[in-house]
């Protein structure tokens, strides 16, 4: 089902999603519009976004508990590291 919106009603909207949610800066966003109707949205990454990916480490867990998932263990180390720093 296509819906059409008002464009000045769309455009408000993404913006208080961008402020809600924080990323608003890392995406660029395009709405198209036909007689004050927004008909459709894109949006992609910018280059903001693409250097934060680049700066994200990755790190890997060696241990012997092979009776563990790979999930499990990420989640126990991660709550090593939350007790450790308290």
């Amino acid at each position: 089902m296509k819906r059409q919106k008002k464009y000045d009603k769309t455009i408000e909207r993404i913006g208080r999603l961008k402020e809600r949610y924080k990323v608003g800066n890392l995406y660029t966003v395009k709405v198209e519009q036909a007689d004050g109707k927004a008909t459709g949205i894109q949006f992609e990454k910018n280059d903001q976004a693409q250097a934060k990916e680049d700066a994200t480490g990755t790190y890997v867990l060696r241990t012997n508990r092979l009776d563990r998932s790979g999930e499990e263990i990420s989640k126990l180390h991660r709550s090593l590291t939350t007790i450790h720093d308290l």
